[in-house]
């Protein structure tokens, strides 16, 4: 019988091979790389935004600096000052440290004032005792980090009749009393600002000394002299007008009837003109000056005089530049007068020769980022001020007042206006009616900005004011 077969299985005892790992992906294979390109990214980013940051910073401080300025009005303004009528002198006063400063009469006491220009609170009152009580003006500045006081007796701003006047130096935040002194009769008194390369502010003094005049320049608190500048013995010091005395620039601007000097920072002389007695003096810019007169016949005449020591007649004095920012250096600007309008003339501060003339009417001007802006009776217009080319319009209704925060430009509007335009455009930022801050019964006059304070100032029906910032 033959054999059964019977089916076996096999089973299979190869052992299986895994698959074989995947290749890693191109970010693992360059994880390291990858990480130190993130790194870089991201240091580049926050570099940029620190040199922006600093460049931000570096070009407010910039703007901080430059007189009339604005503070920041993003958003809008809101109420500062409240200004009675007595004593409206604060709507226009420069203040020091947030601080302005003025002199009242309280029944038979006179005391100065220290105002906070945020709030309007008053923060301090110093009586202090005046040689004349009969003085009839007090007027007050900062120089440097300390406001300066002084009255006199009669309606000019700072001459007086009397022997002497009386000058007091202040701490604008605690009213502490610095110094006090005497100003001698017909003396002018201003300040020189600190300079960039360190020079301290100065308070400076032009007055009469016999057949002579006598420029001062001096540390406000201790009196130590800087500089003293004499004019020669034969310059008339027979007027009852104060001389004319200005200082921009580390440059100090003397008129006195028939001769006007441009003295440098140390006092010395750099510029030395006979002129007209009733020639009226004021600082342009760039280094330059003007003077102008009105003959018998109605016309305007005047003298340029340039920075290097050099002068030229001209038919132009100074325009209404409520903010210069020092761009464009080597441009003098100077205006023609026209009815109540002016038109821009720039001019060489080198030789004086003319760059451009603009043809537009302006009642007010700003000079920002070499740009100048011009408030007319139909809006505002933009010029590169480099060349005079109309770089943009806004048309709107007349400007009354026109000032800048260094972003945008604040214009006023009758009746009660402020609008802020851009800088590249002059596109709608924001308006605001300043009816709006004020109680239903307050009636509005006008509303300009004061380029001294760098404020907008608000005048009220009954005399008063109100400020905002």
């Amino acid at each position: 019988m033959p054999a059964r077969m019977a089916p076996v299985e096999v089973e299979d005892t190869a052992v299986a091979t895994p698959d074989p790992p995947a290749a890693p992906s191109w970010v693992r294979r360059h994880a390291v790389a990858c990480a130190l390109a993130a790194a870089a990214v991201v240091a580049l980013v926050v570099g940029v935004q620190h040199t922006l940051t600093r460049h931000d910073d570096a070009r407010q401080a910039r703007l901080d600096a430059v007189p009339g300025i604005m503070a920041p009005v993003e958003g809008g303004l809101h109420l500062g000052m409240t200004v009675p009528l007595d004593d409206t002198d604060l709507a226009w006063t420069r203040p020091v440290d947030g601080v302005v400063i003025d002199g009242r009469v309280q029944g038979t006491a006179f005391a100065l004032h220290g105002v906070d220009t945020a709030t309007g609170r008053e923060l301090w009152s110093t009586p202090v005792r005046r040689s004349d009580e009969g003085s009839t003006w007090t007027s007050c500045f900062p120089v440097g980090d300390v406001g300066v006081c002084t009255s006199g007796k009669n309606t000019g701003l700072w001459a007086s009749q009397e022997p002497d006047h009386d000058l007091w130096v202040l701490d604008p935040r605690s009213g502490e009393v610095l110094a006090t002194r005497s100003v001698p009769a017909l003396a002018t008194v201003t300040a020189a600002p600190a300079a960039a390369d360190g020079t301290p502010a100065r308070l400076v003094v032009a007055s009469p000394q016999g057949s002579s005049w006598r420029v001062r320049a001096s540390d406000p608190v201790t009196d130590a002299a800087a500089w003293t500048f004499d004019t020669p013995s034969d310059v008339s010091t027979a007027s009852v007008r104060p001389a004319q005395l200005s200082v921009q620039g580390g440059r100090t601007l003397l008129g006195v009837p028939g001769h006007v000097w441009v003295l440098g920072p140390d006092g010395r002389p750099l510029a030395d003109r006979s002129a007209r007695p009733e020639t009226a003096w004021a600082w342009l810019r760039a280094g330059a000056a003007t003077g102008w007169w009105y003959p018998q016949d109605g016309t305007q005449a005047g003298m340029l005089l340039l920075p290097g020591g050099g002068a030229l007649p001209t038919t132009e004095d100074a325009p209404n530049l409520t903010v210069d920012d020092g761009s464009v250096p080597g441009t003098v600007l100077t205006a023609r007068a026209s009815h109540d309008d002016q038109t821009i003339v720039a001019r060489s501060a080198t030789d004086g020769h003319v760059l451009w003339r603009s043809t537009e009417p302006t009642t007010t001007q700003v000079l920002l980022d070499d740009r100048l802006y011009l408030g007319t009776r139909t809006g505002v217009v933009a010029l590169d001020a480099r060349t005079g080319r109309v770089l943009w319009r806004s048309d709107g209704q007349a400007v009354q007042g026109m000032s800048t925060d260094g972003h945008v430009l604040v214009v006023t509007r009758a009746p009660a206006t402020v609008q802020a335009l851009r800088l590249r455009d002059g596109g709608m930022v924001w308006t605001q009616d300043v009816r709006d801050l004020l109680p239903a019964d307050v009636h509005v006059t006008s509303v300009g900005i004061d380029r001294s304070a760098g404020h907008v100032v608000v005048w009220l029906v009954d005399g008063s004011a109100v400020t905002l910032r």
